[in-house]
């Protein structure tokens, strides 16, 4: 073999294949391609504020305020930390805990989206993954028959409960779907489930909603939930929860990657 032979051949040899992308948990031997359409594994030291925006304030439907210092990017995940204390905000003297809401620029449509994360080890704290519209549906713009969705892919907080809610927005009202798993029927998980990192996805075909948690079928839903969704993850204090204590003080729920796919 002549000797360019020899390099191109020993460089072949070396080079390593492209990395395949992933395929969506439980979904590995489905048949479809997927394309790996969006993905953050979170290893710089802050969120790229061009994908991300973050929350600066008190919603209203919480008892904690939530604020870009309780967002932090180290060791190749992203924490959203809750701390107590106050924060001056438009009711400062009745919220005393602050936490983390961060949420996609992009909205995404069908497709399959997936986390890997870790509920914060306390209880008190509503740990979110969800899909929400770019702005809050206003119900007076929604004309008869229209609909807006919140999909929550999980709501969940420490020791046991865990939810797959969705919420269907129609003219002047809003619905939680019923099914198994919503709001007031929540399921128990058989161990600590902040004991480690799960996978949690739910895919949107239509107005067919599948979850999944580890790649296991925990609820399915017909809705219609047209349009597209920014991806969110969130934490927070609320008066539907137990009574945080001084144990919650630095906890924090931390997400390993966020991943959304289309099928070709």
């Amino acid at each position: 073999m002549a000797p360019l032979a020899h390099l191109i051949a020993a460089g072949l040899a070396l080079s390593p294949a492209p990395a395949a992308s992933p395929a969506p948990a439980g979904l590995e031997d489905a048949g479809a391609a997927w394309t790996l359409v969006f993905e953050d594994r979170f290893e710089g030291e802050t969120l790229d504020p061009a994908v991300w925006a973050i929350e600066s304030g008190a919603p209203g439907h919480i008892t904690s305020s939530r604020w870009p210092e309780n967002v932090e990017v180290r060791d190749g995940l992203l924490h959203l930390v809750t701390r107590q204390e106050a924060r001056d905000s438009s009711d400062n003297e009745a919220r005393s805990w602050t936490t983390g809401h961060v949420w996609t620029h992009r909205t995404f449509g069908d497709g399959v989206f997936e986390a890997r994360l870790k509920l914060a080890p306390q209880a008190g704290l509503n740990n979110a993954f969800w899909l929400f519209p770019a702005r809050h549906p206003a119900f007076s713009d929604l004309g008869p028959g229209e609909t807006a969705c919140e999909i929550d892919v999980i709501e969940a907080t420490h020791p046991a409960r865990m939810t797959y809610n969705l919420h269907v927005f129609t003219a002047g009202t809003q619905e939680v779907a019923r099914d198994i798993y919503r709001l007031t029927n929540p399921w128990s998980a058989p161990e600590p489930n902040s004991a480690r990192f799960m996978v949690l996805s739910i895919e949107r075909d239509g107005e067919t909603l599948i979850w999944r948690r580890d790649g296991h079928v925990v609820r399915r839903a017909e809705a219609p939930c047209a349009g597209p969704l920014t991806v969110r993850l969130s934490t927070a204090t609320a008066s539907w929860l137990d009574t945080p204590d001084d144990a919650l003080d630095g906890t924090a729920m931390q997400i390993d990657y966020v991943r959304v796919w289309e099928t070709e």
